[in-house]
């Protein structure tokens, strides 16, 4: 048995799984398995693979479409490793990666974490310690595809990856280990690189919407508990609705952010802007946010 399982789900990547496949194969520590886990691409990315299948640790399997979720659900089943590991086929990763959850894995912790930089579409790079990933002291750890490793029997325990979920799974899977006993261990080495991109699922904003709601349904109680965290993901859905044109939708969900902090300025010109349809047309900027 393998020490980790890395999990790579890809979708028609022809052009660049490769890259992510020999980012794995250059980590310095070497007791791992790599399942590729195709999500029923039409490319050539099997016959890109089908080479590197020479290395006894690599596996591929694919499955019909079935989304991001679904195909890290998928190699998850077939991982053998006692840590998973999931990494998407447009990150990148340092050599050291595999090794620095391994030295504080070996202190049997159930999940680590590293830090990473994030490199925007215009090449800007942006550093995010998980020791103080959002700067409010108060949480630890980075949920991003690549920034943590997890026991296996962790994963099935807790459910899985919803497969519900277009945006936002990983800040959704966080919120089913609330209510456990889970030892988290750190490394503030900035061994992952997360690329945005503007074409990704994340990106899409009726997915976003339909997400954000569905995660607040699913987690009423968690965020009668968290008001302020309700209120981040209200005002990102309210946003993504304004974009959508969905004006009395807009109206609706800035007023049940509103309702988490009446005193709440911002939230108050939010609520009044979005009374009128026309002012609902204006560009909304992005609600900054730790949801993954």
């Amino acid at each position: 048995m393998s020490f980790f399982s890395i999990i790579i789900p890809t979708y028609n990547r022809s052009h660049i799984i490769r890259n992510a496949v020999e980012a794995v194969l250059s980590q310095t520590f070497s007791d791992f398995e790599l399942i590729i886990s195709d999500d029923g691409s039409s490319d050539n990315t099997e016959e890109i693979i089908t080479p590197l299948l020479k290395d006894s640790r690599i596996k591929y399997i694919k499955q019909i479409n079935k989304g991001v979720c679904a195909a890290r659900n998928f190699g998850a089943k077939h991982a053998k490793g006692k840590y998973l590991v999931f990494l998407d086929s447009d990150d990148t990763i340092n050599n050291n990666w595999l090794y620095d959850f391994h030295t504080i894995a070996l202190k049997n912790f159930d999940i680590v974490f590293c830090s990473m930089i994030v490199i925007n579409a215009n090449g800007f790079e942006k550093k995010t310690s998980c020791l103080k990933p959002y700067k409010n002291g108060n949480e630890k750890g980075i949920f991003n595809a690549g920034t943590w490793a997890m026991k296996r029997d962790l994963f099935f325990e807790i459910g899985q990856y919803d497969e519900q979920i277009k945006y936002g799974e990983n800040t959704e899977l966080k919120f089913r280990f609330l209510d456990k006993k889970i030892e988290f261990g750190y490394i503030d080495n900035y061994n992952f690189i997360y690329k945005e991109s503007i074409y990704g699922g994340s990106k899409q904003t009726a997915n976003k919407l339909e997400s954000n709601l569905y995660i607040l349904s699913k987690h009423a109680v968690y965020f009668k508990r968290n008001p302020e965290v309700k209120r981040l993901f209200l005002q990102v859905a309210a946003v993504s609705a304004a974009r959508l044109g969905k004006n009395k939708q807009v109206h609706e969900l800035f007023f049940q952010a509103w309702k988490t902090n009446k005193s709440d300025l911002k939230l108050i010109i939010q609520c009044l802007i979005s009374i009128f349809p026309f002012l609902t047309k204006l560009k909304w900027k992005p609600i900054p946010t730790n949801i993954q």
